[in-house]
């Protein structure tokens, strides 16, 4: 991916809260699947990606990350590791699960040529979906409240790939899309269209308040 420059949505206070989240994991959506008769049997999540944050604590910019949800997330710059990421720069994300309980993220910022993996454990009685691969944009809810995203206007994953424990690798034939919806106005928060053919998915953000169906 090619990381979009951020801006504001119209109205943009200082003292306001303003996020957007771009990652990809292994797990599923802990709901039901599109063409499956039953939910992900996920109870943990592995992944990695950035986050933009912008507010009013002093967080200002775009900040690399991994998480074995439920833990908390891990952000680079706190462990002291140089993946230092900036508007525009070719960034790769890879989530490498070696069970239902462990597994190795990577980062890698290809314009700078730095990168780092971790491995990683599962918090105690939590296990992942291992049949689900997973590209995500979000925006975050803490509770009932939904920060504002960030405008990053346009965003592209590209060579998305799904490789099975015997190096068989899937394709996006196979891939659904969920919208999601904002937790506070009932809008989507980006439309997104699958291409299989190019093995990229490319989303649109749809504005402050997204936009209803």
């Amino acid at each position: 991916m090619v990381v979009p420059k951020a801006t504001f949505p119209q109205g943009y206070s200082k003292t306001g809260y303003y996020t957007s989240s771009v990652w990809v994991g292994f797990s599923g959506y802990p709901y039901l699947i599109p063409g499956q008769p039953h939910a992900s049997t996920a109870t943990a999540l592995l992944q990695v990606g950035f986050d933009y944050l912008f507010d009013k604590e002093g967080d200002a910019g775009i900040f690399p990350f991994y998480e074995f949800y439920p833990d908390p997330p891990m952000f680079f710059d706190d462990l002291k590791i140089d993946v230092k990421t900036n508007y525009g720069d070719k960034v790769r994300m890879t989530v490498t699960p070696s069970s239902t309980t462990a597994g190795t993220i990577t980062f890698e910022n290809l314009t700078t040529g730095k990168s780092s993996t971790r491995r990683v454990t599962a918090p105690a009685g939590k296990e992942l979906d291992l049949s689900i691969a997973e590209w995500i944009t979000e925006d975050f809810t803490k509770g009932a409240k939904t920060d504002v995203s960030v405008d990053w206007v346009s965003l592209t994953f590209s060579d998305m790939t799904a490789t099975f424990s015997d190096g068989s690798v899937d394709n996006l034939t196979n891939a659904f899309k969920l919208e999601s919806d904002h937790g506070t106005t009932g809008g989507r928060f980006a439309a997104c269209d699958i291409a299989p053919s190019s093995k990229s998915t490319t989303c649109k953000w749809l504005g402050p308040n997204g936009k209803k169906g």
